[in-house]
C-alpha cells in the first residue's frame, strides 16, 4: 500500500517525522517504525489475514524526530507531542479463481 491520503501528505511536506504503525491481532504492518524527510514517501506493506469481512482502519502515530536521533523507536520515548491521522482500509471478499 502506498500512502497516498491528501491529508497524510500535507503532513509530510511540513515537518520531519517518525511513524508508528500498530500491528493488530490480524494484521501485520511493516516497517513499524521508521523515520520519513519532509516531502520524502515510502511504500508501507499491510498483510490481513484471513477473517470477517469490515472496515478496518489504520492508525499513523508521528512525531517530530530530531536529526541526531538514530532510533525511531526511541525516537517515541522522548518528550515532544504526538499526533496521529486515521486512515480507512476496506476490506472485501474476493473470490480466489
Amino acid at each position: 500500500m502506498r500512502m497516498e491520503s491528501s491529508v497524510f501528505k500535507k503532513v509530510l511536506s511540513t515537518i520531519d517525522i517518525s511513524k508508528m504503525a500498530e500491528s493488530i491481532a490480524n494484521r501485520e504492518v511493516s516497517p513499524v517504525y521508521s523515520f520519513l524527510d519532509s516531502g520524502a514517501s515510502m511504500d508501507l506493506q499491510i498483510l490481513r489475514q484471513e477473517g470477517p469481512t469490515r472496515n478496518d482502519k489504520l492508525i499513523i502515530m508521528y512525531k517530530e524526530a530530531k536529526r541526531s536521533e538514530k532510533d525511531p523507536k526511541k525516537s517515541f520515548e522522548n518528550e515532544g507531542v504526538t499526533a496521529k491521522k486515521v486512515i480507512p482500509l476496506i476490506t472485501r471478499d474476493v473470490e480466489e479463481t
